[in-house]
């Protein structure tokens, strides 16, 4: 019984170090490369994007989510986020949003405070035949 248990801690190592070497390969390429954006992969969308822009005391929000043509609907909460200096966090503004094989909005906030400006989106994708994904992303910038 020892044997067994031995044998699966060794596979368990083995797995998460050769996780931790194929992202450090991946986070070298990324660097040698500042053009290159790593992102995360669906089953249902092709791509799913948040872009926080700052100018003066506005913030401009937006969201792209593709889905994929098995896709029919695509909904979920964009929210703007102050990480202020301290560490205390504010939530600025929120959106429920919802749209088709296909989401792309832009939306305007006011901002004063400075700080880090966090834009996220959290979402679900939903197929023809019913089935749903978790969809994520998110925008950083410190104002």
């Amino acid at each position: 019984m020892k044997a067994k248990k031995l044998v699966a801690d060794i596979l368990a190592v083995c797995l998460i170090f050769g996780g931790f070497l194929s992202n450090g390969v991946v986070s070298q390429a990324a660097m040698s490369d500042p053009g290159n954006t790593i992102s995360p992969r669906w089953v249902t969308v092709q791509k799913a994007e948040a872009k926080l822009t700052l100018s003066g005391s506005k913030a401009s929000c937006g969201i792209d989510v593709a889905g994929y043509s098995n896709v029919s609907k695509i909904s979920g909460t964009l929210k703007l986020i102050l990480i202020k200096d301290n560490g205390s966090i504010e939530s600025v503004q929120s959106w429920y949003l919802t749209g088709g094989s296909n989401l792309r909005e832009i939306k305007t906030a006011t901002v004063s405070s400075s700080g880090i400006y966090q834009l996220s989106f959290d979402g679900t994708a939903t197929t023809k035949d019913g089935k749903t994904e978790n969809i994520t992303a998110s925008d950083t910038k410190v104002y």
